[in-house]
C-alpha cells in the first residue's frame, strides 16, 4: 500500500514538471491576461473560437480550473469570436449556466457582446489590450482616472509609441476610450465580490469594501522563460504597490535577487530612490514580490541626466573595492569573438591582447554593486527625486560603469533604428568620465571596463560588435 501510494505520489509529481517544462512560452504571454478572471479551485472551464494549440496550453498552464467534458456546463466559459476559428457557441443554456464568461473581442464585435453581458451579468469588467496586434499593457476602462493611472505603466521605447500614450491619457482624462478599444478583455462574473485570480494567489487583501471597488493593470514582460506579470492594483487612490508575479523557475530566480537587492540597499543613501520591499509571498509555486509603486512626474532631460550621474556614482560606492584585471578576464573566453565577422574577430583578439597585457602587469578595476539592467525605461522621476526600479540583474559585485555603458547604449539597441555607432560610444565613454569623476574614481581608463564589458556581450546584440571595433580603433 505505501509503495502505491509512494508511486502515486512520484507519477503526480512528475506531471506537474512535464506541464511546467512543456509550458508554451508564447502563449503564456499572449494568454497573460488569465490573471484578471475570479477563479477559484476546482472550478472548470470550457472555450470557444481558440485553436487546438491554445486549448492544449489551457489544458496544461498551472491554473485553479480544469476542463469541463461536453456533457457537462462549465461555470467558465471563454470566447472568442475573432480569431478565425470556428466560434459555434455559446449557447443560450451554457450562458445562463456560467458563473464567469470572458470575451477576447476586436471593436467590431465587442459592442454586441458587451450589450449583452451587461443585461445578463451584475457585473462586467473592461480592459483594453495594448498595442491591439500584440498585447503587453492591459488597462481597465473604468473610471478615467484609473485608465490614466494605468497607462502611466507603459513607457514604450519610440517616441511615436510615447506620443500615441500620450494622446490616449488625454482622451480618457475626459471620458474617452475609443483609441483603447481597439481589441478589448470583456469578464461578466455573477458574483461581484470575487477578486482576480492574480489577487487570491499572492494573498492580496482587498480594502475598501470589495473586489468590484478594485481594478488592475497588468503589464505582461515579454514571451520568454523570465517573464513576470507586473499587476498594479487601482482603487480610489493613486497606486503605491505593485505586485510582480513569477511562475517559472528563471522568473522566480529573478524576484529572489530583487527582494534581496532592494533588502541590500533598504538602509543605504540611495534607499530614497529605489523602491521599498512591502512583502515577498511564495503560493502554490507561484512568487509574487510586493514593492512600493511611484506615479512617474515630468522633469527637465538635464535635471534627469544629472541625477542619473549623481545616482550611478553613489550606486558605486556600494560595496567597492578593487580586482584584478587577471581575475576578471577568466570570465571572458578567448574565442568570444567565434562566429563573428572578420572585422569584430580581429578587433576582439586586438583588444583581448592589450587587456591580457595590462592584466600582466597587476592591472586594477573597481567593482561594486550594481542594477545590471539601468536604462531609461528602469528609472522616472518622482516626488522624491530619481525612481530606480527592477533590479532582477542587480550584482553585489559587477564591472564598474556597466550600468553607465548599457544606459548610454540601450537605445541604440532597443529605440534607434539606425544608431549613430560613434555618437554612441562617445556618449558610453564621457558618461563614465563623469561618474567617475562624480563618484571619486578619477584617473581610471574608461576605455579599459568598456572594453571588458563589451567583450562579455559580443553574442548578445551586433551593435556590441560595431561598438568594439570602433573602441579598436579608437585606441591606437
Amino acid at each position: 500500500m505505501l509503495i502505491c501510494c509512494f508511486v502515486n505520489i512520484i507519477d503526480v509529481l512528475l506531471d506537474y514538471c512535464y506541464l511546467i517544462v512543456s509550458l508554451d512560452l508564447k502563449k503564456d504571454y499572449e494568454f497573460g491576461w488569465r490573471w484578471l478572471l475570479p477563479l477559484h479551485a476546482g472550478i472548470t472551464y470550457r472555450m470557444y473560437g481558440f485553436s487546438v494549440e491554445e486549448e492544449q496550453f489551457w489544458c496544461t498552464a498551472p491554473l485553479a480550473f480544469s476542463s469541463s467534458s461536453r456533457n457537462t456546463l462549465a461555470e467558465v466559459l471563454l470566447v472568442n469570436p475573432d480569431n478565425g476559428y470556428a466560434c459555434n457557441g455559446p449557447t443560450d443554456e451554457e450562458m445562463g449556466s456560467a458563473s464567469v464568461i470572458c470575451i477576447v473581442a476586436k471593436r467590431s464585435s465587442a459592442r454586441k457582446w458587451r450589450s449583452r453581458l451587461a443585461a445578463e451579468f451584475p457585473l462586467l469588467k473592461e480592459y483594453g489590450l495594448l498595442p491591439a496586434t500584440n498585447p503587453r499593457v492591459i488597462v481597465p476602462l473604468a473610471a478615467p482616472h484609473l485608465v490614466v493611472a494605468a497607462l502611466g505603466l507603459h513607457r514604450p521605447g519610440r517616441w511615436v509609441a510615447r506620443l500615441g500614450v500620450s494622446v490616449a491619457q488625454s482622451l480618457a482624462g475626459i471620458g474617452n476610450f475609443s483609441l483603447l478599444r481597439g481589441r478589448v478583455l470583456l469578464i461578466a462574473s455573477r458574483d461581484p465580490k470575487r477578486p482576480a485570480h492574480g489577487s487570491v494567489v499572492a494573498g492580496w487583501p482587498v480594502r475598501g469594501g470589495g473586489a468590484d471597488e478594485v481594478e488592475y493593470a497588468l503589464y505582461l514582460g515579454g514571451p520568454d522563460e523570465n517573464r513576470k506579470t507586473v499587476i498594479v492594483p487601482l482603487g480610489l487612490n493613486t497606486p503605491n504597490v505593485i505586485l510582480k508575479v513569477a511562475m517559472l523557475d528563471k522568473a522566480r530566480a529573478s524576484l529572489r535577487n530583487e527582494a534581496a537587492s532592494i533588502n541590500a540597499l533598504a538602509h543605504s543613501p540611495l534607499a530614497i530612490h529605489i523602491p521599498k520591499l512591502v512583502d515577498v509571498v511564495d503560493a502554490d509555486g507561484i512568487l509574487t514580490l510586493y514593492q512600493e509603486y511611484r506615479p512617474r512626474r515630468a522633469t527637465k532631460p538635464r535635471q534627469m541626466r544629472e541625477s542619473v550621474i549623481g545616482f550611478l556614482a553613489s550606486l558605486s560606492r556600494m560595496e567597492r573595492r578593487k580586482e584584478r584585471l587577471a581575475v576578471l578576464l577568466e570570465d571572458i573566453p578567448v574565442e568570444a569573438s567565434s562566429g563573428m565577422s572578420d572585422k569584430v574577430a580581429i578587433a576582439c583578439r586586438a583588444l583581448y591582447a592589450r587587456l591580457e597585457a595590462l592584466s600582466q602587469a597587476g592591472t586594477l578595476l573597481w567593482v561594486h554593486r550594481s542594477h545590471g539592467d539601468f536604462a531609461s525605461w528602469n528609472c522616472s522621476w518622482s516626488e522624491h527625486g530619481i525612481f530606480v526600479f527592477d533590479w532582477e540583474a542587480s550584482r553585489a559585485q559587477d564591472l564598474a560603469f556597466g550600468d553607465v555603458f548599457y544606459y548610454a547604449i540601450a537605445p541604440a539597441l532597443h529605440v534607434q533604428r539606425n544608431p549613430h555607432v560613434q555618437k554612441t560610444l562617445d556618449a558610453a565613454l564621457y558618461l563614465a568620465q563623469q561618474v567617475s569623476e562624480s563618484a571619486d574614481m578619477g584617473g581610471v581608463d574608461c576605455r579599459v571596463y568598456l572594453a571588458l564589458w563589451l567583450l562579455g556581450r559580443l553574442g548578445e546584440a551586433s551593435q556590441y560588435g560595431e561598438l568594439l571595433i570602433l573602441l579598436e580603433e579608437y585606441w591606437q
